[in-house]
């Protein structure tokens, strides 16, 4: 980018009073992501140690055990 102006302090000989500034923007250069949204897939967001704690003897949970008809009040 660049932009003309006047010379604050122009030299002694100087033959115009206009003065080019450049500026010069630097970026990164672009990397891509595997992953865009910053979330990690299931298969490693599960530790591999979490299915090793349910007891030796735990017993899988089935639907009429969960409905439970009787209201306690």
């Amino acid at each position: 980018m660049t932009k003309t102006q006047e010379m604050q302090n122009p030299p002694q000989y100087a033959k115009g009073n206009l003065e080019q500034i450049f500026c010069l923007v630097m970026i990164k250069p672009y990397k891509p992501s595997a992953n865009v949204d910053g979330f990690k897939p299931i298969g490693q967001s599960i530790p591999p140690h979490a299915t090793q704690f349910a007891p030796d003897n735990a017993q899988p949970v089935s639907m009429s055990d969960l409905t439970d008809d009787e209201i306690p009040f």
